[in-house]
């Protein structure tokens, strides 16, 4: 489902390679070879990766993630409902993201851009606003033309 600004967004948040420079990153947080094989990585080469990582279907449920992702969104989730955070982080695969995992991301600014069926190749300096606190993010969107789904990689700043 594209939302009624994502166009707009998309224009306003895409981050060309000249301009990812500003934010730290040549060409993401990831350099290019890694993003084109994302897909193909093993779950131990997932879990090597210095960032979260966690790709959506197109219905925005969680399809491959690792414990990075699990221990940064769980953390969030736990304050957010004022839960013990003592024990291991929940796996994500199965669960939605916009509604399970980071509701403070349904809205036309990030869904927008994820919920695009464009290739998107977008680096974002975000901010995750809600009751568990403030993080202060790089994410990256991904998705290659044709693919469904998107990889959301975030590494908190």
């Amino acid at each position: 489902m594209d939302h009624p600004k994502s166009s707009h967004l998309q224009r306003l948040l895409s981050v060309r390679a000249e301009h990812a420079g500003r934010l730290g990153a040549v060409h993401g947080l990831l350099p290019s070879d890694d993003l084109g094989r994302l897909d193909e990585l093993s779950e131990a080469e997932l879990e090597r990766l210095d960032l979260a990582a966690l790709k959506l279907d197109a219905d925005g449920q969680v399809v491959r993630s690792n414990q990075a992702a699990a221990r940064l969104y769980e953390r969030r989730r736990r304050a957010r409902l004022a839960e013990d955070d003592s024990s291991d982080a929940r796996p994500l695969v199965g669960r939605r993201f916009f509604s399970d995992i980071c509701p403070s991301a349904n809205g036309p600014l990030f869904r927008g851009l994820v919920d695009s069926t464009e290739a998107l190749h977008h680096l974002v300096p975000y901010s995750f606003i809600g009751p568990e606190g403030r993080l202060d993010a790089l994410v990256h969107l991904h998705r290659p033309s044709g693919a469904a789904g998107c990889w959301i990689l975030t590494r908190p700043r």
